[in-house]
């Protein structure tokens, strides 16, 4: 287990993952699902919830990256900079700041959508992105609940922040079709997750 240092294992496991929200219901099921055939950086935002799943600490095959992505000067590109040889980016992170009349929601709480479920998500699609172009066999996927789709009942922050940036993994597939060395980009939509573990397997790696 490495905290705040990337180090991959040699070519022994088929992908380097690289997760933002690895910690969630859903991160956790996935990785647990995957965890034996591959690497995985976590991008996590607390160790109080680190230490919930200690099984993961022991782990030689797992780094793990402590990001606020609340704060604007996170050191985030200079924490990406730092990481190579990644071939599967999953994007699952999602703040939520509920259900209120649109009139009732803080500008906190608008900042705080706006950052993490669109601006920082893109400035790692954009970095790792980049590095992908030289790597064969990559995959970028979006997980995102069904109100990226349908705009979902008093979410406005929510549904309008995740509906923007599932929009950019669109334009980037699209952009695949010009490229010789594609790189699958996928967009997941859950409506409602009674059972994370069979949600999990309908996420498919190469």
């Amino acid at each position: 287990m490495k905290i705040g240092v990337i180090t991959l294992l040699p070519n022994l496991k088929k992908n380097n993952i690289l997760i933002t929200g690895g910690l969630s219901k859903l991160g956790i099921e996935f990785i647990n699902k995957n965890l034996k055939n591959n690497n995985f950086v976590i991008m996590h935002t607390s160790n109080d919830k680190l230490n919930k799943f200690k099984y993961l600490k022991e782990k030689e095959n797992i780094s793990f990256i402590k990001i606020n992505f609340r704060h604007k000067n996170n050191n985030l590109i200079k924490i990406l900079k730092k990481i190579s040889k990644i071939n599967v980016l999953i994007l699952m992170s999602g703040y939520n700041p509920g259900r209120k009349k649109i009139y009732n929601f803080t500008k906190k709480n608008i900042l705080d959508s706006f950052y993490i479920n669109y601006l920082y998500h893109f400035l790692i699609l954009k970095i790792i992105y980049k590095k992908m172009l030289k790597i064969k066999n990559c995959q970028i996927i979006n997980i995102s609940s069904n109100s990226a789709l349908t705009g979902g009942k008093m979410i406005y922050p929510y549904a309008s922040m995740k509906t923007a940036f599932s929009n950019v993994l669109k334009s980037l597939e699209k952009d695949q079709k010009y490229r010789s060395n594609k790189i699958r980009v996928i967009n997941y939509y859950f409506k409602s997750i009674k059972n994370y573990k069979k949600a999990a397997k309908k996420i498919k790696l190469l």
